[in-house]
């Protein structure tokens, strides 16, 4: 049964939703935009956006968790993949199915819900492994050891902007284990830096190096973005001797489902994954965390409305595959946790997975 908090962003939700499909009419149209395949203009002259830019802006006008709000845009328009703008045609919202399915948890976020909508699926790049990184005097890494280090290095012809802690007696070579972490939110520079002021000084005390990408090409870190996460990783073995030859994979909120993704799409290629909060978010990543060969544990709020009903299941099918996983329902918690911001609990689960 959906709590009166949840009725209320259902609601919400509907009627936001039904402003971006402009009433729901015949044509998708997002904010003015028809939702299309690869940017421009549709048929009709009306410039067009992509799937994941619909599910953005759904996300800022609904206040919605990233699942829900995929599972609304791709139940108005019937896809799991990019849309054809010449060819797409809206169907009429069935808006108990969308409160119940969407906003009560009961569908996957991937799933298609209506039919005969024509529809162009893309694969997600497969990341290829990157050759070792030659560091030059251009990509020598932005640190300052016992402090916040931020800086820019190109990988694959995309600059990409990070921010970094690291022991205070880090010296590049130095051995260290490393956690790659993917911000939050829009997942800017003020983002990567709000991580690094939770996370870092704990980092700082335990020895750790902490890396947070900035999200280059205007997006999220997500299927766009795959393709630099090895090379990113390599530039990092770069600089530092990495303890265990594997960087620990981690992320917060958007960050969280970033690192689900990457860890995904390189099952056997990580020392762990740690995420406060975090769900693999498409059918990809869903079938890749069963062969997740490294431990994988998540904080989630008991409050998170929408997100512990992503992340329970998930974890709990990890667990049947025999995966490592845990997840850790904290009461009295949202999406933003408070209780876990000293990063002790966090570092503890990470030093244990050295």
């Amino acid at each position: 049964m959906m709590t009166m908090s949840s009725t209320v962003r259902a609601t919400a939700a509907l009627v936001v939703v039904c402003l971006l499909a402009v009433a729901c009419a015949a044509t998708p149209v997002v904010r003015g935009v028809t939702v299309g395949g690869s940017g421009g203009e549709s048929a009709t002259g009306a410039p067009s956006i992509g799937r994941e830019q619909a599910v953005t802006q759904l996300m800022s006008a609904a206040f919605l968790p990233r699942g829900q709000a995929a599972c609304v845009i791709d139940t108005v328009f019937d896809t799991v993949g990019t849309y054809d703008m010449n060819s797409a045609e809206a169907r009429t919202i069935d808006q108990p199915v969308l409160v119940t399915e969407c906003l009560g948890g009961t569908r996957s976020s991937s799933e298609p819900v209506a039919q005969g909508l024509v529809v162009t699926r893309t694969a997600a790049p497969t990341p290829t492994p990157a050759p070792a990184f030659q560091l030059t005097e251009e990509s020598q890494p932005a640190i300052k050891p016992g402090f916040v280090g931020v800086g820019t290095v190109t990988i694959d012809g995309t600059a990409i902007e990070y921010a970094n802690t690291i022991p205070s007696n880090f010296q590049v070579g130095s051995s260290a284990p490393v956690l790659l972490a993917f911000p939050p939110g829009g997942q800017t520079l003020d983002f990567a830096l709000e991580m690094i002021s939770v996370l870092g000084p704990e980092a700082q005390r335990r020895g750790w190096v902490l890396v947070v990408p900035v999200v280059p090409r205007g997006r999220w870190w997500d299927d766009d973005n795959a393709d630099l996460v090895p090379g990113f990783v390599s530039w990092i073995n770069a600089w530092v001797n990495v303890e265990g030859g594997e960087v620990h994979l981690g992320g917060m909120s958007n960050g969280g489902i970033s690192a689900f993704k990457f860890a995904a799409q390189n099952p056997t290629g990580y020392a762990s994954l740690t995420v406060y909060p975090g769900f693999p978010d498409d059918r990809r990543t869903v079938a890749a965390m069963t062969e997740f060969d490294f431990p994988v544990r998540v904080w989630v709020g008991a409050n998170d409305d929408g997100w512990v009903d992503e992340i329970v299941p998930s974890v709990a099918a990890m667990k049947e595959a025999g995966v490592d996983a845990e997840a850790f329902l904290l009461p009295g918690e949202g999406h933003v946790i408070q209780s876990i911001r000293d990063g002790v609990a966090i570092f503890n689960q990470l030093d244990a997975a050295r």
